[in-house]
C-alpha cells in the first residue's frame, strides 16, 4: 500500500497540495491561542528533538516530504525565509515523512537546508497535527502557542496553512515579524 502510494502522489503533487495522509490520520481542529501539540522526533543525526526544545521562539513548523512537488518547490523559500530572520528568536522546523533518513539527509545536503529537519515516517506528529496533504505550515508563537494568520494567498485567518507558499514575500516577513515581537 505504501508503495502504491509513493508511486502515485508525485503525480498528485505536480497539480496540487501532496494528500500523502495515512489512513490512521483524521481531521483535527486546531484553534489560534492553544498551545499547540507536542512531539518528540528523530533529527538526521539521530538525536530526540521536541518541540519543547525551541521553546522561547517564533517557530514555522512545516509538513512535507521529498516526493511532493509543491514541497520541494517552497523549500527555497523557507532558506531564505530562515536567513532573513535568523535562528534567535526564529526558526523554521520541517518535520519529514520521508521513510529513508540516508535519501532524506543527501536531499537536505544537496539544497543546503539550513534549518532542522526532524523525521516522522511513522506519521505520529503527523496525526497529531491532524496533517491532510503536504506542505502543511503551522505558526506558533514563542510561548508555544498556535497562530492564526492572515494567509495573502487565502485572504483569510488561518492557522493551518495547506500548499506552498511564498514565505520570504514581504508580506509573510511582515505577519512573522509582528508575531515575533509580542
Amino acid at each position: 500500500m505504501r508503495l502504491a502510494v509513493c508511486i502515485a502522489l508525485p503525480l498528485i503533487c505536480l497539480l496540487a497540495a501532496c494528500t500523502g495522509k495515512d489512513s490512521n490520520t483524521e481531521e483535527i481542529e486546531l484553534v489560534a491561542n492553544t498551545q499547540a501539540p507536542s512531539f518528540e522526533l528523530k533529527d538526521l543525526q539521530g538525536q530526540t528533538r521536541s518541540l519543547q526544545s525551541f521553546a522561547g521562539k517564533t517557530i514555522l513548523l512545516n509538513f512535507w516530504a521529498t516526493w511532493c512537488g509543491p514541497c520541494i518547490a517552497e523549500i527555497p523559500a523557507l532558506i531564505r525565509l530562515q536567513t532573513k530572520l535568523g535562528s534567535e528568536k526564529f526558526q523554521v522546523l520541517s518535520i519529514s515523512v520521508d521513510s529513508d533518513p540516508q535519501a532524506l539527509a543527501g536531499f537536505i545536503k544537496a539544497n543546503a537546508v539550513n534549518y532542522p529537519v526532524l523525521i516522522d515516517p511513522d506519521y505520529q506528529a503527523v496525526r497529531r497535527y491532524g496533517v491532510q496533504g503536504f506542505p502543511e505550515t503551522f505558526i506558533i508563537d514563542r510561548d508555544g502557542r498556535l497562530q492564526a494568520i492572515a494567509d495573502t494567498e487565502e485572504g483569510r485567518s488561518l492557522v493551518r496553512i495547506v500548499r506552498d507558499r511564498p514565505w520570504d514575500s514581504e508580506a509573510y516577513l511582515k505577519i512573522l515579524q509582528e508575531i515575533i515581537a509580542k
